[in-house]
This record gives structure tokens, sequence and C-alpha cells, in this order.
């Protein structure tokens, strides 16, 4: 198993609440409690892989527990794994929330592989997120978090860059007094790399160096649909290593689908499409991504909450 030591994760940790830490110290002394978010699915609801990935400050409400299942049909045709990523947010607070993800593979059989030859873990990644509300700047609710991202196990080189990431992060967002279905955001983070022992394959224009990013962008909200777009510069410079940067531009859209039995109830299965620019050190990428993922109130499935 390529898990990191204990010692690395009680480091991650320490790292992570540094990190907030100094993130409120720098930009938000004696900054306002948040309110609870008015959606207790919080804004990680509509994060999905390649759809739409930049993080919103809205938190889970306090004890809400939610799973998520995503499957990567795209994987069929790509590679000789399918991956099943499946994942837990619990709220904390009404300001905190913390979240685990992994990615479970099998072969497909419809490559160079056979049915259930290869299967396994290939990554997992704990999250947290804390809302600072509106005293850091007046107008605009911020958040930060920390993202961790590491192997396990021995997964196939098409599955893994083979390396960890720990990545701090501060948002921002703002809706739009004029039309309320419209918000705005921008933040910043940083993404630190470390090397495995295993083997791994970078996707196109990713970058295997530390780096910092900053992101920009607006969602607009219209009932189940909300239309995206992101656009991030990532930059290696000033951090050490190969000067490298890229540039992602990515407008999407994001609908979550109705019950066949009633429209206005949601069956808890979303679908979403964007278009991927990417421009960066090795050239230039242009693809279409379409996601689907179900998300799931985890303690009505229990019989722990309210049916």
């Amino acid at each position: 198993m390529n898990t990191p030591s204990p010692r690395y994760v009680a480091s991650f940790i320490l790292r992570a609440i540094v990190s907030a830490g100094g993130l409120w110290v720098a930009t938000a002394a004696g900054a306002d409690v948040a309110e609870p978010s008015a959606d207790p699915r919080g804004d990680e609801e509509i994060h999905i892989r390649e759809v739409f990935t930049s993080h919103l400050p809205e938190t889970m409400q306090a004890n809400t527990l939610r799973l998520s299942i995503h499957p990567h049909f795209g994987d069929l045709h790509r590679k000789d794994n399918l991956r099943l990523s499946s994942g837990v947010r619990y709220g904390l607070t009404s300001n905190w929330e913390a979240g685990l993800e992994t990615d479970f593979f099998l072969s497909h059989g419809l490559g160079d592989e056979r049915f259930f030859k290869q299967r396994g873990l290939a990554t997992a990644q704990p999250s947290t997120k804390y809302n600072l509300g509106d005293g850091i700047l007046p107008g605009w609710d911020a958040a930060v978090g920390a993202d961790l991202i590491f192997p396990i196990g021995r997964p196939p080189a098409e599955l893994t860059d083979g390396l960890r990431h720990y990545g701090p992060w501060v948002t921002f967002s703002r809706r739009i007094a004029t039309h309320r279905g419209l918000r705005v955001f921008w933040g910043v983070g940083f993404d630190f790399i470390e090397p495995t022992h295993l083997a791994g394959t970078l996707e196109k224009g990713q970058i295997r160096d530390d780096n910092v990013y900053l992101n920009a962008g607006a969602v607009l909200d219209r009932g189940r649909l909300h239309y995206s777009f992101e656009a991030s510069v990532v930059t290696t410079r000033g951090l050490g290593g190969a000067a490298h940067d890229l540039l992602t531009l990515r407008p999407g859209i994001i609908w979550e689908i109705p019950t066949k039995r009633d429209t206005r109830e949601k069956s808890n299965w979303i679908v979403g499409g964007a278009v991927n620019t990417r421009l960066g050190h090795d050239g230039t990428d242009i693809g279409v991504s379409v996601k689907f993922r179900y998300n799931l109130d985890l303690k009505r499935l229990l019989g722990l909450g309210p049916r």
C-alpha cells in the first residue's frame, strides 16, 4: 500500500490548520462568523471533475451527511480500467465541512486487460473547508480549505500521476444585487507536490512541480440548471523548478435531473458538460467533458434522518 505515513498525515493536518490560520490572519483579522448556508447541501454539490472544479464558499448545514458516486464512463474507450469515484461529505458545524473521496477501479474487458483482472483503489482525497463569512471583503462570502490527493495501493500508471498533492486555497464569491441568480467568484491556491515510487501518467498540460494558481468565473443558477464559466492561470514561477504556465478556460452547464413521477423533485442524478481549453508549456488542448454524478443524503438512506 502506497499510503502516507502517520507522520505525513499529521503534517498534512498541521499544514491545513496553519494554512487556514495564516490566510485568516493575513486577510481577515476580526472577520465575522458566517451564517449557515441557505442550501443545506453546500456549494460542493455542483463540484464535478472537468466540468466545474472551482471551490465556492458555502458549506453544508451542520450534521448533514452527503454521499456522491461518479462513474467515469469515458474510461471505457480511453483506458483499460473503469474508475468509480465515491465520496462522503459531512457538516461538522454550520461553517465547517470535511470530506473524503476515493477512486475504485476495475478492468472493463474492452481494452487490453480482460474483465476484472485488475481491480482496487487508485487514489484518495481528504478535504476540508471553513466558511469565513463576509468579514474579509464586505459583500464577498469567503472560505479557506485544503485538499490532499495521493495514490493508494498499486494502481495502473494510466490512473495516477504518481504524485502526492497538498493544496491549501482561499475563495471569494458574491451574488449580483440586481440578479440574485448570478454569482461571481475568484480564488487563490497552491499545489505542493511530492513524488512517490509509483509510475504515473501526466494529463495534457499538467504541471508536476509546486505551483500557485488564480481562478475566477461566474455561475448562473436557473432552478435545476447551473451555467458556469471558469478561467484559471497556473504558474510555477517563484516556487523553484522549471518555469511552466498553464491557462485554462472552461464554460459548462450542470443539470440536476428531476424525477419521472414529479418534475419538481430532484432525482439525485446530476449531469454536467463543459468545453475545456488548455494552453500550456506543451501546447494547446481542447476537449469536451460529459460527466454523471449521483448525490444522496446518506443519513436518510441509513434511516437516520427525516424521510
